[in-house]
């Protein structure tokens, strides 16, 4: 997968499930699209990274888990 921000819901937890990458890679590159387009596309009134990379980091956890 190039760009992991490119995937549907269904292939980005595939590969959750799969463990081809992490939460926290796939919120990382979601992020950094948003980062990248934000001031052009200006979708998001507040983007709350700490937030999301704390979640994401929690969801890698459960799946760890089983």
């Amino acid at each position: 997968m190039n760009e992991l921000w490119q995937s549907t819901i269904h292939a980005a937890g595939e590969g959750l499930r799969r463990r081809d990458f992490s939460s926290v890679e796939l919120t990382q590159s979601c992020l950094d699209r948003i980062g990248q387009v934000e001031d052009r596309v200006k979708s998001f009134v507040t983007v709350t990274e700490k937030v999301a990379l704390e979640q994401a980091e929690s969801a890698d956890r459960i799946l760890a888990s089983g």
